[in-house]
């Protein structure tokens, strides 16, 4: 799972997200099996756009518990 905004510093280092989803890719992970790149346009590099991104990647990352 690799998570970027898009705003201030987030574009900044938008070049080494895409370099090592580059090599991921390379290695053998496939995008949406198990690589997952999410880029938020609209985010800033801080807690609040973290936590508004969190739920989404639990959901990818982490499965569904029963009771």
């Amino acid at each position: 799972y690799i998570d970027n905004g898009g705003k201030d510093l987030e574009a900044m280092l938008q070049p080494g997200v895409d370099a090592m989803t580059v090599a991921l890719k390379k290695a053998g992970y496939s995008e949406g099996k198990d690589l997952f790149v999410v880029t938020d346009q609209s985010a800033a590099h801080n807690e609040k756009a973290w936590a508004a991104r969190l739920p989404g990647a639990m959901k990818l990352l982490l499965p569904p518990v029963k009771f």
